[in-house]
């Protein structure tokens, strides 16, 4: 009788035992760390996920001209002139290029009428604004560069950016032409983006004047051409060609 007794209760407790240990779950994260345990539980959790839209440009002017998707939020695009594009520009009847000397700009008919001396020295990665004028008084602004790391003599440095202004709109019978990249006086934006293509940035400086970079390459993304518009006017203002070597 004892022997039963003493039977039972052995199964009774060991019923009890197990019945404690099915209450609780196995800990398949012991020996981790505190932050690895985190991260599982983070990565497991069931709340739905959700996508974040695009960041891109919301300028609100220009988009009717391009899709404004291939732009961030910093109004710059991945898209570029190319290593083999070529200038092309002429005005006031002559040729343009850059980069270009001093001399070579005398020698074409451009005297320099700034009150810069050829002569003078020009600090290293420093730019010297510079104008010309020819024996008809057309005027152009240039920038001087010198890329050495060292002083340099003016006149052996680059002239590596032109700046010509559209004086068409004011001037229609009397306007000094210019054909920059296919670009010319009287081209509506359609027209521009149509010869060169999407920009490379765009900028807004004021509501009546924008500027559309055009960079050669994703190395160098300084401007080749930079065509300043009026969007209230439909009209090219200006444009500059610019080749920093």
């Amino acid at each position: 009788m004892k022997n039963r007794i003493y039977s039972l209760w052995i199964s009774l407790l060991l019923v009890f035992l197990l019945s404690l240990t099915a209450c609780s779950s196995v800990d398949t994260t012991s020996g981790e760390t505190g932050e690895s345990k985190k991260e599982k539980i983070t990565s497991s959790a069931s709340d739905p996920v959700s996508s974040t839209p695009a960041i891109h440009s919301t300028d609100t002017v220009m988009s009717p001209y391009f899709d404004l998707t291939l732009f961030n939020e910093e109004n710059y695009s991945k898209v570029f002139l190319g290593n083999d594009f070529q200038f092309n520009a002429t005005y006031a009847g002559q040729s343009f290029t850059v980069p270009i000397k001093i001399s070579e700009m005398t020698a074409n008919g451009w005297k320099l009428v700034s009150s810069q001396d050829p002569d003078s020295t020009v600090k290293s990665l420093e730019s010297v604004a510079l104008t010309f004028k020819n024996k008809e008084g057309k005027k152009v602004s240039a920038v001087l560069y010198n890329s050495g790391e060292k002083l340099e003599i003016m006149k052996n440095c680059n002239i590596v950016k032109f700046h010509f202004v559209n004086d068409f709109y004011k001037n229609p019978k009397k306007y000094t032409a210019f054909q920059i990249g296919g670009v010319n006086n009287g081209m509506a934006i359609t027209d521009v983006i149509d010869t060169l293509g999407t920009p490379s940035h765009f900028y807004r400086t004021a509501a009546d004047n924008y500027y559309l970079d055009y960079s050669i390459s994703n190395r160098d993304r300084r401007n080749g051409i930079r065509v300043y518009i009026n969007p209230q006017e439909d009209t090219v203002t200006a444009i500059d060609i610019a080749n920093y070597q």
